[in-house]
């Protein structure tokens, strides 16, 4: 193999054209699009797939710039579709699983990744999970480095998927069923003068029509609750539905979504 050195020579300069001249026979041109970092590798992302379970509620944070907290970020305002404010979410994903014959017991190996939102939309999605909810989507993987400012030399590096918008795909089985829980055993309040079905039937001294009175007014009681909890998914399931603006769907379009 050829001992080849690569150098620059300033070609504005008279004496930089005079050495070409007089060594052209011992130098070759390469291509300017080799020296592009486009084309060397550099300034590209990973991408990347996730699927998993929550590892812990999500976290609503505003990005620092050289340091500090801005200053200019209004608290009060809509944090879902201020670009200052991202969404961030720890997953666990099991990477392998095998079963062992002599204990007979299925082993799982897991590793923890952590996504981050910025779009409005994906935002919203993930304020309204809880652990162990369920999520799946795509994204781009970023990677940074934090040095240790007494050691130069010394520093952690971090990594986290930055999600495609629109690509997430979530199972809110945990908070549905939270919630579902919660609002029956606030609902859910017999009062005094309403009994329960089988207390009524054992009860010896109620007579028939009292009983079917009884039962009766059980059933409404029990008809209100549902009505209260149809109402209340209802209007959870209206506020996940998103109208796209004129801008969104210029941008989809823009994008070959359409």
């Amino acid at each position: 193999m050829k001992n080849i050195k690569y150098i620059a020579i300033d070609m504005d300069k008279d004496s930089s054209r005079q050495f070409i001249e007089e060594h052209k026979s011992d130098i070759c041109d390469i291509d300017a699009d080799l020296l592009d970092y486009s084309y060397a590798g550099f300034g590209g992302y990973m991408d990347i797939s996730f699927a998993g379970q929550l590892a812990d509620d999500p976290i609503i944070f505003c990005e620092k710039r050289m340091g500090q907290n801005p200053t200019h970020i209004n608290q009060s305002s809509d944090k879902s579709k201020d670009p200052n404010w991202k969404v961030s979410v720890n997953i666990i994903s099991p990477v392998k699983k095998w079963y062992d014959k002599e204990t007979d017991d299925w082993h799982v190996v897991t590793s923890k990744a952590r996504i981050v939102c910025t779009s409005t939309i994906d935002k919203k999605k993930l304020q309204k999970l809880h652990k162990g909810d369920s999520i799946s989507g795509k994204g781009i993987l970023r990677t940074y480095s934090q040095r240790d400012p007494q050691d130069p030399t010394c520093g952690r590096g971090y990594w986290y998927i930055d999600v495609d918008s629109n690509s997430l795909a979530i199972n809110a089985y945990k908070t549905i069923k939270q919630h579902a829980m919660d609002t029956f055993c606030k609902t859910y309040q017999l009062s005094s003068d309403i009994m329960a079905p089988n207390d009524i039937l054992s009860n010896d001294s109620l007579t028939t029509e009292q009983k079917y009175s009884a039962l009766q007014q059980n059933i409404e009681h029990q008809q209100k609750i549902i009505s209260q909890l149809k109402n209340e998914l209802q209007s959870d399931i209206d506020s996940k539905i998103q109208t796209p603006s004129t801008s969104d769907i210029e941008q989809a379009f823009n994008q070959g979504r359409f």
